[in-house]
Order: structure tokens, then sequence, then C-alpha cells
């Protein structure tokens, strides 16, 4: 369930009755402990399932947990998904979920639209700093050199990690109905 704290702290897991859930390590698959900051994926065990087997089954979203208590006041652990374990990309030891660069760009709007795409020029997961990152401006926007270098610096304070991005125009980038591809692979359409 969303908190509803002017705040947002996250989902809070509120069916300890009839699921269990652990936070999984993406490398080892070993089970981590839940504690505050901790992050990992999360397995998913439902108790009440009828007329088959009980399945335990790795969402693939990596997932930060919060243990401390909500000012909402609903009690248990809240989380996060950070981004899919599948899509994370590596930029000189540093963990990078797409969506995470997405969030970043979000809180730009309305002087962005939100759309972001990562550009690669080879297979990751690791892929070389600078990071290329695509994200469209919104309507108003004139200034778009000084968007381009907060958007970077947000990154760089937030990510830790390095970005060059390229403002392109609204609507440049592709929308689809389905669930919207960050990451762009330039390597796959020259071979």
């Amino acid at each position: 369930m969303s908190c509803c704290c002017d705040n947002y702290n996250g989902l809070h897991f509120i069916s300890q009755d009839h699921a269990y859930l652990e936070l999984i390590d993406p490398k080892t698959k070993d089970t981590l402990k839940i504690i505050d900051g901790a992050i990992g994926t999360i397995a998913y065990t439902s108790l009440d399932w009828e007329a088959g087997p009980i399945l335990r089954y790795d969402m693939g979203d990596v997932t930060q947990v919060f243990t401390s208590p909500c000012t909402c006041g609903l009690t248990g652990f809240r989380f996060k998904i950070l981004g899919r374990s599948d899509d994370m990309l590596i930029v000189k030891g540093i963990n990078v979920y797409p969506a995470a660069v997405r969030n970043v760009v979000t809180e730009f709007f309305p002087r962005t639209t939100g759309e972001i795409r990562i550009i690669l020029d080879q297979p990751g997961p690791k892929v070389p700093a600078p990071l290329h990152v695509k994200a469209e401006h919104g309507k108003e926007e004139k200034d778009l050199p000084k968007l381009k270098s907060d958007i970077e610096a947000r990154i760089h304070d937030v990510l830790r990690f390095k970005a060059e991005v390229e403002i392109v125009s609204e609507g440049a980038l592709e929308r689809t109905t389905t669930k919207s591809k960050l990451i762009e692979k330039r390597f796959e359409k020259r071979g």
C-alpha cells in the first residue's frame, strides 16, 4: 500500500498474514536481513495459496527497504522500487538503475517531460563514464544549457556517477503503451 505522507516514504507491506517477503542479494541469491536502508530484490511467497504448490518467486525489482517508523503511523517495513535487476548498469563501480536516472530527471518537471533514454554504444552491464542520457525538455524551457548542467549536477549529487546529458525537444523520444524502454542499445543497430 502506498504511503500517504506528504513526504513519500515508500510502499507499506501490510499483508504479513498472506505473504512472506524476503530481501535477496541479486548476485548470490542469499537472503538479506530486512534492516533500514538495505537493498536487494524482493522474493514473494504466498501463504494462503490454494489448489496448487506454494511458489517462491523473485520479482526482479531492485528494492530498498525502510524499517524506521513512518510519520503516517502504519507499522511494519516500507520499500521503494529502485529499478529492475536486469536493467542494472555499472558505471565506474556504481550500480546505476535507469529508473533512478528517470526519477532524477523527473524532479525537473515542468522544465523536463520526464522522458529519458540511456544510450549504450556497447553491451552492459559495465559501461564507460560519462553515461550518455537523452532527456526531453518541457515546452516552456528556454535555457537548455542551464537545464543540461543542472541535470548533470543533480545526477552526480544523487546517483554518484558522471552523466553527459543531451537535451532533446519534447516528443523526440518514442512513446509506447507498454512499459517504457529506458535504454537504447545502439550497438545492436550497427551489426
